[in-house]
């Protein structure tokens, strides 16, 4: 695959490509296309799932994954410099002298402006002729709603159909909106928390504790040590005022985590930063965090979604059909994995709704043509 088209000197990229064969194949079918989410997560690392408990939806299609130039097995472009950020919120977020030494180090074997996502819908489009697909079947998640809205653009001739879960749509630009709609999101939290005379007697100062914690963490971080997930050594660095931040508005997508934030917060203006460690997303293995979520929307929310309230409970009632073969997998891959943190019950009883559960069944009788 030439790293740059348009013609002229170029590097070639070897892009990873997986086909997981249909158990009933018929050359009339168009396969089903996995764009991940991320960016920066790789289509192949699913394979296995396709293979051992996602048979149903390989019955009578071919199943196509594609790591995105970038990801993967696609000439990857990792930062080692980053590392830490893989397992957990909490450090000093995206050092500029670090990025300045991963960018450079990159751009020595990468043309960093061509791995863009109109260049990967153009290498699924090169990808699908060299196979010799008529047509594909779309099912994009997260940021790979992004990508399959591009392909559609381009080629939407040889797009038979597209599921879209949780759309990132073009003219969203992230992080521009992330503010506003995590102070949103976690006034609510706030607010049902006061409505709630368990939750308003234990935490009656959220708020303020907040803002207290946020400010001590400005003037003295706090320190800590974690693994490199490269060296597997343990790296001493230290909890700041915008880890904090981005760990809460990580936990306001999920209702569940959100439901925590009061007694996290509680606990770690007073020294003890157990729970709120015990709470950050990305210190839980990926599939099990994935998992435990309490729902998964039925329309693509831009913005987190704090836990509590009528409305938000028929929302999550409505999940689709689509979305059940994620709740599957994630529900199947996350079996006997041990939590490292209590049910929110212990702190906050509200119910937890578990959409999934009601909705995976009818996955099993769903059919591509």
């Amino acid at each position: 695959m030439p790293e740059v088209r348009g013609g002229g000197a170029t590097r070639v990229l070897r892009l990873r490509v997986v086909v997981v064969p249909a158990l009933h194949p018929s050359p009339a079918n168009a396969p089903w296309v996995e764009l991940v989410g991320g960016p920066g997560s790789a289509a192949t690392d699913f394979a296995r799932q396709f293979v051992e408990e996602l048979t149903y939806i390989r019955e009578t299609h071919d199943v196509l994954l594609v790591d995105q130039r970038g990801t993967g097995g696609s000439n990857p472009l990792y930062c080692a410099e980053l590392a830490l950020h893989q397992v957990s919120s909490l450090p000093p977020r995206f050092p500029p002298s670090a990025v300045d030494v991963c960018r450079a180090r990159l751009a020595a074997h990468a043309t960093l402006d061509h791995y863009t996502t109109a260049d990967a819908a153009e290498d699924l489009e090169a990808v699908r002729q060299a196979l010799g697909y008529e047509t594909l079947n779309l099912f994009g998640s997260s940021y790979g709603t992004r990508v399959a809205l591009e392909y559609l653009r381009r080629h939407s001739a040889h797009a038979r159909s597209a599921m879209l879960w949780g759309v990132v749509p073009p003219d969203f630009q992230r992080p521009l909106g992330y503010p506003r709609d995590g102070q949103a999101a976690f006034d609510s939290v706030v607010a049902d928390c006061a409505r709630e005379a368990t939750c308003r007697r234990a935490f009656p100062t959220i708020v303020d504790d907040l803002r207290r914690l946020l400010a001590s963490l400005d003037t003295q971080h706090v320190p800590i040590s974690l693994m490199d997930p490269g060296t597997k050594r343990e790296v001493a660095t230290s909890v700041t005022s915008a880890g904090v931040a981005q760990a809460i508005w990580s936990a306001l997508t999920e209702p569940d985590r959100a439901r925590q934030l009061p007694w996290v917060i509680h606990a770690a203006v007073r020294g003890n930063y157990a729970p709120l460690r015990a709470l950050d997303v990305a210190e839980r293995p990926p599939w099990c965090r994935a998992c435990r979520r309490s729902s998964f929307p039925a329309e693509g929310i831009r913005s987190p979604r704090p836990a509590g309230g009528s409305r938000w409970r028929r929302r999550s009632a409505t999940a689709g059909i689509s979305y059940s073969p994620i709740c599957r997998m994630k529900q199947t891959a996350c079996a006997g994995l041990p939590v490292s943190i209590p049910s929110s019950r212990s702190f906050w009883p509200r119910p937890i709704p578990q959409p999934c559960g009601r909705t995976a069944s009818r996955a099993s009788s769903l059919r591509l043509r």
